[in-house]
């Protein structure tokens, strides 16, 4: 175990001799008097990463209000099942079961109305034969 690792450490360090250097150096083709740490991105990277940042902070913002809404409406479907449920007679659900889905005409699958070749009309598959 310990003869695998000084070979690998062997190689390792052979690749890192063997590494050329970079043919212009960071200080070559700079002007007299200017050092490679006085040269930054200047007023163009600022408003770059600024406007990286400003996007970032709308896109989560977004996010997190789409997470609110959902939550939301989560709590108002099962509020409305359970009031379906009483109205209904039937027993309410335990807390930590999930009502059955409700499908709408963006979610519904393929056996659903209004779906697949037949436009619900029972030509597609899944539907009404």
């Amino acid at each position: 175990m310990i003869a695998g690792a000084a070979a690998i450490g062997a190689l390792a360090s052979a690749v890192v001799a063997a590494a050329p250097t970079p043919s212009p150096s960071a200080t070559e083709g700079l002007r007299p008097g200017l050092e490679a740490s006085d040269v930054g991105p200047g007023p163009i990277g600022f408003v770059a990463t600024a406007a990286v940042v400003l996007v970032s902070i709308l896109v989560l913002v977004n996010m997190v209000s789409r997470l609110r809404r959902m939550e939301r409406r989560r709590v108002l479907d099962e509020q409305a099942e359970d009031e379906r449920r009483r109205a209904a007679g039937e027993p309410p659900l335990p807390p930590d079961v999930d009502p059955p889905p409700r499908r709408t005409g963006r979610e519904a699958g393929p056996g659903s109305p209004g779906t697949g070749p037949g436009g619900g009309r029972g030509g597609g598959p899944g539907g009404p034969r």
